[in-house]
């Protein structure tokens, strides 16, 4: 996936979007949670459905920014190390995840894995 295509899909939130704008995107990707950038593409955090489920039992609006809530300490691949490997292991470790941010040497998006619903 390449950064054109990065910017078209619904796995991906800017930091100033919305909670109701992530909770939309969530809700089309069928994932549980979208990666949060800011508009350079560095990547922010995530932010799951149950951070936003919480947030809002708490008392936030949903109109609040998603960098209220994000998750700033994601599980994520750095681009170079064995990819698909690096990310089976996580998926099998870790059952809740379902997708996995790909970044560079300076944290900036570069792509997105995606858990296979038959994993």
């Amino acid at each position: 996936m390449k950064i054109n295509d990065l910017k078209l899909n619904n796995f991906i939130v800017d930091k100033d979007q919305t909670i109701k704008e992530a909770m939309a995107a969530i809700n089309d990707n069928h994932r549980g949670a979208v990666v949060v950038v800011d508009k350079s593409y560095l990547m922010v955090g995530i932010v799951s459905d149950g951070d936003i489920r919480r947030s809002i039992v708490g008392g936030r609006d949903i109109m609040s920014t998603v960098e209220e809530i994000v998750n700033a300490n994601p599980i994520f691949i750095k681009d170079g190390q064995s990819v698909f490997g690096e990310a089976e292991k996580i998926f099998k470790d870790r059952v809740e995840i379902n997708i996995i941010p790909i970044v560079d040497k300076n944290n900036n998006l570069t792509n997105i894995i995606i858990r296979n619903p038959l994993m």
